[in-house]
């Protein structure tokens, strides 16, 4: 397997999104490369181990690789799941479906799209962390704690084994 990383250079930056209160981004972070320096490493880790021969011989071109944490997420009253600020045609990054948690804290985001020799294979992932994070911690690159570390990582897992069960599934020319 041959393993390209072509995502645009802006996707592998850290930063806040929304730089104002009315922006439906505001609260989210996008998580780039220093934030998440083995997010591309574990992904090809994981198609190497998973599907090593059914993708021998076969180019991988990483097109998309996005991580948000939606700190912007609104509570909603009674103590219930977060919601996101803006309805989804409003949002370009970070959305989410109160649905889609599984406890309070508000969500990762994680956006996969990698395309085999000219066949797009893309997932959207939405988890819940155990620990509410917060964007200095993010920022500081690799999470502040063990606990947030492995939060970011399972966030990444989750997404990446969703990746991995859509391309062993296709039929592959």
């Amino acid at each position: 397997m041959v393993f390209r990383d072509v995502r645009p250079r802006a996707e592998r930056t850290t930063g806040p999104l929304g730089h104002s209160p009315s922006s439906c981004e505001f609260g989210v972070v996008r998580l780039g490369d220093a934030s998440l320096p083995a997010m591309v490493d574990q992904l090809k880790d994981r198609l190497r181990g998973d599907l090593g021969r059914r993708l021998a011989g076969r180019t991988v071109s990483l097109e998309h690789y996005l991580v948000y944490y939606n700190d912007g997420a609104k509570p909603a009253a009674d103590g219930e799941a977060p919601r996101p600020q803006c309805a989804r045609a409003r949002m370009w990054a970070g959305w989410f479906d109160p649905s889609e948690l599984t406890n309070k804290n508000p969500p990762f985001v994680v956006e996969i799209q990698v395309n085999i020799d000219g066949r797009r294979f893309a997932v959207r992932r939405v988890y819940s962390p155990v620990l509410r994070q917060t964007y200095a911690t993010l920022a500081k690159g690799v999470f502040g704690s063990l606990r947030e570390g492995r939060d970011g990582m399972a966030a990444l897992d989750a997404a990446n084994a969703a990746l991995v069960a859509q391309i062993a599934r296709a039929r592959l020319p």
